[in-house]
């Protein structure tokens, strides 16, 4: 059986710790041996593209 993990996708998101975190739990990266992979199903209020915190212009 399949396991989900939702992650929700807001305005300002800071993107290095979800990255990091969908990295390792993935069921789409196999360069890391690991007992559990997960299917990441991202999400948000609105379909609109969210540009990460850590590239927006000051």
């Amino acid at each position: 059986m399949d396991k989900n993990v939702y992650l929700y996708v807001c305005p300002n998101l800071a993107d290095l710790e979800p990255s990091l975190a969908i990295a390792m739990i993935s069921n789409l990266n196999t360069d890391i041996p690991k007992k559990r992979s997960y299917n990441i199903i991202t999400f948000g209020l609105t379909k609109d593209p969210v540009t990460p915190s850590g590239l927006q212009n000051p």
